[in-house]
């Protein structure tokens, strides 16, 4: 025991150089023992110690804090990103030129062939109407006869 002490009427004590205080109701005979914490249960060396690694130290493996780290990574992604995107542009326009090329190279051109397609098909239907004014003009004739 370092210290036997008992509580005023304001139930404060002082014990090794601390002032120590009670709070609440207490009843002749209660004890109360204070020890070491040396599991660091309660207080705040574990909260002390994360804040610690925020900070730049030269003694750890790679010597920055965790907010210089994640910049790092934010960085590296960033980058990583950027340059995905520069190559997807880069690679899109080799596949459009090499379309094109193909295309001249085959003789064959979608868009004139599309275009002759919907001409033919127009003409087609235009003859199709010629055709049908031409049985009902047939038939009508008939009937007056």
């Amino acid at each position: 025991s370092i210290a036997t002490r008992v509580l005023d009427a304001s139930g404060q004590t002082k014990a090794a150089g601390y002032q120590i205080g009670i709070a609440g109701k207490s009843v002749v005979g209660d004890s109360f023992h204070i020890e070491e914490n040396t599991g660091a249960v309660g207080d705040g060396r574990n909260i002390s110690a994360l804040v610690a690694l925020q900070q730049p130290d030269v003694a750890r493996p790679n010597g920055a804090g965790f907010q210089q780290m994640f910049n790092d990574i934010v960085t590296t992604v960033g980058a990583s990103l950027r340059s995905g995107e520069a190559t997807l542009d880069s690679v899109s326009s080799i596949r459009d030129a090499s379309i094109e090329a193909e295309a001249r190279y085959s003789g064959i051109n979608l868009d004139s062939e599309a275009a002759k397609l919907i001409e033919q098909q127009q003409a087609y239907q235009a003859s199709a109407r010629i055709l049908q004014t031409a049985r009902e003009l047939f038939q009508t004739l008939m009937d007056t006869v």
